[in-house]
């Protein structure tokens, strides 16, 4: 998959820790992303640092789950230029604003002790929001540059899914979390 059309698939957080879920699929044509995750409890500095790419290069974020270690950071992204569809299941869909307006107060507070500008505020999280569509499992949609992708029941909490990746035969696979 990555060998194909210059594909790179680039890893800004959760590999070699548990936390900060992002990943970053450059096509040559484009940019998928995978989850858009805080760091906690380690590194949680990191969610001030820019992002490592342009985030109005990135044409569509897909989201496994509404756990805050991969959805986090989304209103930070769309704050910063994201301006592409977010796409997860209609479950998480459900779930993400509450617990994203609840991140807020409590980075909010974390960033006032540090003397730090917030993450994010209560527009960018409506503005996230606008961007977002919910899907069921196992339907399939069209990416840019020839991918499909489906989303997969993950069986971790409501809406959970693991993301598959389709172009010309090949399959990239993101678990997300798995199980309870």
């Amino acid at each position: 998959f990555t060998k194909m059309k210059n594909s790179t698939l680039h890893f800004y957080g959760a590999a070699g820790m548990v936390t900060g879920s992002n990943f970053v699929l450059d096509t040559g044509e484009g940019k998928i992303m995978v989850d858009c995750g805080l760091m906690q409890g380690m590194g949680e500095e990191d969610n001030w640092e820019p992002f490592a790419f342009d985030p109005a290069s990135v044409s569509h974020l897909v989201v496994t789950h509404a756990h805050l270690d991969h959805i986090g950071r989304i209103p930070r992204l769309v704050k910063l230029g994201f301006k592409g569809q977010i796409i997860s299941t209609t479950g998480t869909l459900a779930l993400v604003g509450p617990l994203l307006l609840d991140a807020m107060e409590n980075l909010g507070a974390s960033a006032e002790r540090h003397g730090k500008d917030a993450l994010f505020d209560e527009d960018d999280i409506k503005n996230a929001l606008k961007l977002w569509r919910g899907i069921r499992y196992g339907e399939k949609l069209t990416l840019p540059d020839g991918i499909s992708f489906e989303l997969l029941d993950a069986g971790h909490i409501l809406g959970s899914a693991m993301v598959r990746l389709t172009r010309e035969g090949r399959i990239l696979f993101f678990t997300g979390d798995l199980g309870g």
